[in-house]
């Protein structure tokens, strides 16, 4: 399944720029529409675009191993980036306490939302040529948007959000990530290379 571009795509170029104006107007337009939602509804929607996030994610490994990685196990892909969090944030939250809750949402419209912004600025390790990993790349990431905006329709309708505890979340996150590493270099001997 080699379906990739003529040429890989430049930062700034005509690639990279449609694909920021395309999250652009459907953030945009997702919030005109969400704007007045009750904040069940927003759960609800905040849940479901973490399972498609999920579901997505679980297409683009099963597509690294058979076509990128010739069904070599690699873990350059493993879903635990700081990006990654979004989805699984946005699909424990429908779960929590109002607490918890709180502390996810917070994340998503903090932490996620500030390096997927620079993510999609300075996108050098989405701009490839297989046109599968370069459209997933750029819808995963302008859902992680979606899922900051949502988040903030939430929190904007409750009272008393602290900022602390989605620091101690962030922190938890980086442990595991951490941990990824340690087992994916001295235990598999994983080298992360890229085809």
């Amino acid at each position: 399944m080699g379906i990739c571009f003529k040429e890989t795509p430049e930062l700034f170029g005509m690639l990279h720029i449609s694909a920021l104006l395309v999250i652009i107007l459907f953030n945009c337009g997702l919030c005109f529409l969400l704007k007045d939602r009750k904040e069940a509804q927003l759960i609800r929607i905040l849940h479901r675009t973490g399972l498609f996030m999920m579901l997505a994610e679980v297409f683009k490994q099963w597509f690294c191993y058979v076509h990128v990685f010739d069904k070599t196990v690699n873990l350059w892909f493993f879903p635990w980036q700081l990006c990654s969090m979004a989805m699984y944030c946005a699909f424990a939250v429908r779960y929590l306490s109002e607490r918890l809750q709180n502390s996810f949402l917070v994340f998503l419209a903090s932490f996620s939302l500030f390096t997927d912004v620079i993510a999609l600025i300075l996108p050098y390790d989405m701009l490839r040529d297989q046109i599968v990993l370069f459209v997933h790349s750029f819808a995963y990431h302008g859902l992680i948007i979606s899922c900051a905006i949502i988040s903030l329709l939430i929190l904007k309708k409750r009272q008393d959000i602290r900022f602390l505890p989605s620091i101690y979340l962030f922190l938890s996150m980086a442990l595991i990530a951490f941990i990824i590493n340690i087992v994916s270099h001295a235990i598999l001997h994983d080298i992360h290379k890229e085809p």
